[in-house]
């Protein structure tokens, strides 16, 4: 057998690096992002709910008998009904945003039952006081 003696050791390496593959370039694309904790919607929901009524609580406590003092009562109500307004904002904001959706749900479910729920409980309060008195 005969052996090929290279007199050129340096074109011998180069030709071991050209048949390497060249190193690849990835991009953000092709890496998968990090895995997200599941989201638990029903105690998102539930929080939503818990604070949704927090303008049904303030209307509660501005037309209640043990405040007594009318300036209090007053500015209660304004806040109650600026509250309201920004609980109406923030369920749109909510649900826009969809890790956050069922928050969302749970503030537009309050939004649309605290009048419902603050009308009913003056109706029941005044019968209860009509027939007491």
């Amino acid at each position: 057998m005969q052996e090929q003696h290279n007199d050129f050791p340096q074109e011998e390496r180069n030709a071991s690096q050209r048949e390497r593959p060249a190193r690849e370039i990835f991009s953000f694309q092709e890496i998968p992002p990090p895995p997200r904790p599941e989201i638990n919607r029903a105690l998102q929901y539930f929080i939503g709910l818990v604070i949704g009524c927090i303008p049904l609580v303030l209307f509660f406590v501005s037309v209640s008998r043990f405040l007594g003092v009318t300036e209090v009562a007053n500015s209660l109500s304004t806040i109650a009904v600026n509250s309201y307004v920004v609980l109406w904002v923030a369920a749109i904001a909510c649900l826009c945003i969809p890790r956050v959706r069922f928050v969302g749900y749970g503030l537009l479910t309050m939004a649309i039952l605290s009048p419902v729920i603050w009308v009913i409980s003056c109706f029941a309060t005044f019968r209860a006081c009509y027939r007491a008195c």
